[in-house]
């Protein structure tokens, strides 16, 4: 029996990835001053645990609104992109700027 190459992307696990990877990339730069010495405090993944959550919400949200407006079926690799890069450009310059 062949295996099904069948590969569907799902768009919430590449946006947990990415919230995550955002967050610790941007701990690393600014709570750590560049090392990983923020880790050691329960008070910073408290943090953590909220900007990674309103990145991943909102890179949700987008994915959810553009879908829906161009009426994509499936999981476009397209529309999961253009959800991340807008979520990230508006948390960036909005939100936590």
């Amino acid at each position: 029996m062949i295996a099904s190459t069948d590969r569907r992307t799902n768009p919430y696990l590449i946006y947990l990835v990415t919230s995550v990877l955002i967050t610790l990339s941007l701990f690393y730069i600014d709570e750590g001053f560049y090392d990983f010495r923020w880790m050691a405090s329960i008070g910073n993944w408290f943090v953590f645990v909220i900007y990674a959550s309103v990145i991943f919400a909102f890179q949700a949200l987008i994915y959810l609104l553009l879908s829906r407006v161009f009426s994509i079926r499936g999981n476009s690799l397209l529309v999961i992109f253009a959800g991340s890069c807008l979520a990230v450009i508006f948390l960036t310059t909005v939100v936590f700027g």
